[in-house]
C-alpha cells in the first residue's frame, strides 16, 4: 500500500468529527449531569413481595424496605465467590458512607447450609452498623423462586444436587422497590457505574 493510501485509510473526514464533537457537547450540556445518569439509569420490574428472616430470626419483608434505596445480591457460604462478594458489599456500604437510606440485602440461596453462626463467622471481619446489612433466609423454592421470577436472574442446580450456581450481580433497587439496574459484582467498572447510579438515587431521594 502506498503512502497516498494510509493516508486516505486512517484520515476521518471533517464533517464526521465535527457531528462527534457537536453530539459530545450537546449531550454534555443540553441535558445536566442528573438528567445524562437518568437518561442511563431504566427503571425495571417492581420486587415482588416477600417476607424472609434475618440472621437473628427477625422477619423483613419487602415492605420494611421502602423508603430505602437497597443493593441485592444472592449468596451461599458455599460458593467459591462468597467471600469476594460480600467484601465487594462492605467496600460498596464504605464509600456511600453507610448512608441513612441505604442498605444491602443478601438472599442466601442454600439455607439448609447457610446457618446464622455460618455467616456470621464469614462477616465477623465487616463493621457493619446494625440495620445496614440484612441477609435473609427461607424456604430454598421461595428464595430461587423471588431470584427467577422477581430478580430475573437464572440458575442451575449443581451435579451434587446440593449447590446452586447463580449470578454474581449486583441489583440496584431504589426506594419505591422498583429494579433500577444490574451490575457485575466482580468487575471494577460495573462498580463504578453502581456508585455513580446509587450517588444519584440518593440525591433523587432526599430532593423528593
Amino acid at each position: 500500500m502506498s503512502d497516498t493510501e494510509t493516508k486516505r485509510s486512517s484520515n476521518i473526514p471533517l464533517y464526521i468529527l465535527i457531528f462527534i464533537v457537536l453530539a459530545w457537547v450537546g449531550w454534555k450540556f443540553l441535558f445536566p449531569r442528573g438528567e445524562r445518569i437518568k437518561k442511563i439509569l431504566y427503571e425495571y420490574d417492581s420486587v415482588p413481595a416477600f417476607t424472609l428472616k434475618d440472621l437473628s430470626g427477625k422477619e423483613i419483608s419487602s415492605d420494611d424496605l421502602k423508603g430505602k434505596i437497597w443493593l441485592a445480591s444472592f449468596v451461599s457460604s458455599r460458593s467459591e465467590g462468597i467471600k469476594k462478594t460480600m467484601t465487594q458489599t462492605y467496600s460498596i456500604m464504605r464509600s456511600v458512607k453507610m448512608h441513612k437510606n441505604v442498605v444491602m440485602v443478601s438472599f442466601s440461596t442454600d439455607p439448609d447450609h447457610d446457618k446464622p453462626e455460618v455467616i456470621m463467622s464469614l462477616m465477623k471481619e465487616f463493621n457493619v452498623p446494625p440495620g445496614h446489612w440484612h441477609i435473609l433466609s427461607g424456604e430454598k423454592e421461595q428464595v430461587l423462586k423471588l431470584m427467577k421470577n422477581g430478580f430475573k436472574l437464572g440458575y442451575s442446580v449443581e451435579k451434587s444436587g446440593k449447590g446452586i450456581r447463580h449470578s454474581l450481580k449486583f441489583i440496584l433497587v431504589d426506594w419505591k422497590g422498583f429494579i433500577r439496574g444490574y451490575y457485575d459484582s466482580q468487575d471494577n467498572e460495573s462498580r463504578k457505574k453502581l456508585l455513580v447510579a446509587m450517588g444519584y438515587l440518593i440525591d433523587e431521594l432526599e430532593n423528593e
